[in-house]
């Protein structure tokens, strides 16, 4: 018998090939997840938002084109979930609000995929590393500035707080210092849905013999904190905007399409009682993922999404992965982590550990082009958030005209859910250029009719018509005593008198 030796080094070639693609994806899987916790855009309004998701659908791309795609029933789930966001673009009113929902879902659904397909063992511990480095800039934070400015690598407090305590599942079995050092993070930051998620994860973790050492650790953080979470039960804003989705709920219980929950909320602003409503505060979300989720894609995305986590926690057999399951599904009730990267990320891998089992299906060459379009939707998306910011800051005519002067038909809505062609028709206008700034304006209306600001200017531009009187009607009925619509109608009397 006669060995060909050839093919053996052929075969040799081809296993050390494979083997350093796996690790090259499994390195770019770590990269994705601690990248999501710290890639910046200071130019943007929303500087750790939109970016990330760019950034996150790059890597995730690289990761396809390295390996063979597994997936898990976690996938197909989302893909139902994902098939729900699709549908309700067909009574969606801002078509570009639903693409990018879209996008979101999809993306996660990838994320998915790739979770299912690499190997794990190097991020696991990277989370680990990232733990150590997260919660020590944490603490350096909490000493150097004052706490409202305390948001650490996440936008906003509360989203650091819940990084922290997503990430306790990963260092609480052998590394119980780093439990410590995000614990002392959590504390001092003080963020209430975090404070009511933590015991709850605690009790599931912990034997009954430690549960009196909860209560006590759990009484000491309170009393730490007592003038902070003071303002929990007064605080009304949370329970106005849920109950405004409630209603929302019933008056379209299909849903009002995907990313659109903010476009029509003006219409239920009597349930607010900040007066700046619809002046200088404007609500994006209705800081609850169920209602969120409702109240968009119906009834039937939201029992995706609850299986999604309901069926993980059912299957899982870790205490930890199941406490962090739990923790997130609490802080969802009272926020929107939907919304940010990292804490999906996260969320995901604790679903895909949770559930184990997969199946291989060779999935990626559909995946790519979508996920290419949707970099292209955040990419746009993100140069909207900068052109937000760059109008909001604009020192002169010029600059301010610069910051507006392209604007993409795949993002039209800034963060703050104002219309870019606004911007530009109140330049035009204060140029007197009334041609130019009645065709803004009027897409302005198109784009958003329930925004009070817009209502008003597209009014000023088309001020001797009987639809100017109509969309200030409609300003006051939004924001009652708006100070510039009564004013406008004042004038619209006094032209009308003097015909």
């Amino acid at each position: 018998m006669v060995l060909d030796s050839r093919n053996n080094l052929g075969n040799t070639h081809v296993v050390s090939r494979v083997n350093i693609t796996d690790k090259v994806a499994a390195w770019l899987l770590a990269i994705s997840v601690i990248a999501s916790g710290l890639v910046f855009d200071f130019r943007a309004w929303d500087e750790t938002g939109v970016i990330r998701h760019f950034v996150t659908a790059g890597l995730v791309v690289i990761m396809f084109l390295l390996v063979r795609t597994k997936v898990n029933v976690i996938f197909w789930v989302l893909l139902a979930m994902f098939c729900t966001y699709l549908i309700s673009g067909f009574w969606a009113y801002s078509k570009s609000e639903w693409v990018h929902s879209c996008c979101k879902i999809f993306l996660l659904m990838s994320f998915a995929v790739v979770l299912t397909s690499i190997d794990r063992s190097i991020l696991l511990k990277m989370i680990v590393v990232f733990a150590v480095c997260a919660s020590i800039f944490g603490i350096y934070q909490l000493t150097q500035k004052p706490f409202p400015e305390c948001r650490g690598l996440m936008g906003t407090r509360n989203f650091w707080s819940a990084a922290m305590m997503l990430m306790l599942p990963f260092c609480v079995k052998k590394h119980k210092f780093i439990c410590l050092l995000l614990l002392v993070n959590i504390i001092c930051l003080c963020t209430k849905s975090v404070f009511v998620a933590l015991p709850i994860m605690a009790l599931i973790y912990f034997d009954k013999k430690y549960w009196l050492i909860i209560g006590l650790f759990i009484i000491i953080a309170i009393a730490l904190n007592y003038q902070r979470i003071g303002n929990f039960l007064s605080s009304q804003e949370r329970l106005e905007q849920w109950q405004a989705t409630s209603c929302m709920i019933k008056d379209h219980p299909l849903g009002v399409g995907a990313g659109n929950w903010k476009l029509i909320i003006p219409e239920y602003s009597r349930f607010f009682s900040n007066p700046k409503i619809g002046d200088s505060v404007f609500y994006t979300r209705p800081h609850n993922d169920y209602l969120w989720i409702w109240a968009e894609v119906g009834i039937l995305g939201l029992l995706c999404y609850l299986w999604i986590f309901g069926y993980a926690i059912w299957k899982c057999k870790d205490k930890a992965i199941k406490a962090g399951l739990v923790g997130f599904c609490i802080f969802s009730f009272f926020s929107f982590p939907l919304e940010r990267t990292f804490l999906m990320l996260i969320a995901l891998i604790l679903l895909c550990m949770a559930v184990p089992k997969t199946k291989r299906i060779e999935c990626k060459y559909i995946l790519i082009p979508i996920l290419l379009f949707s970099m292209f939707i955040f990419w746009q998306r993100n140069e909207t958030s900068v052109q937000g910011r760059e109008v909001r800051e604009a020192r002169t005519a010029d600059d301010f005209y610069k910051a507006v002067e392209n604007i993409s038909e795949f993002s039209l809505i800034d963060d703050s859910t104002a219309p870019l062609h606004l911007f530009r028709g109140m330049y035009y206008l204060q140029e007197r250029d009334y041609e130019h700034a009645a065709q803004d304006l009027k897409r302005a209306f198109l784009i958003h009719p329930n925004h009070p600001t817009v209502l008003v200017n597209y009014a000023t531009s088309v001020i001797n018509t009987p639809t100017a009187r109509e969309c200030l009607d409609r300003a006051l009925k939004i924001r009652p005593g708006f100070q510039p619509a009564i004013d406008n109608l004042k004038y619209l009397d006094f032209i009308e008198k003097r015909k």
